[in-house]
């Protein structure tokens, strides 16, 4: 009987535990996701910069 209650009280911080990890790894893709946008801004800046120098 002990052991059934100690089983249902453990499973609820396992499902919290899965949740974090969860977030964790959608925070981290969104994090990757927002530095390649910034490079690619960088970049699309960089090649206006370097088409204007050539235009003028």
């Amino acid at each position: 009987m002990q052991a059934a209650l100690r089983i249902r009280q453990a499973r609820p911080r396992a499902d919290h535990q899965e949740i974090l990890r969860r977030s964790v790894r959608q925070l981290g893709a969104f994090a990757g996701e927002l530095l390649a946008l910034a490079s690619l801004a960088a970049g699309l800046a960089a090649g206006l910069l370097a088409l204007t120098g050539l235009l003028v």
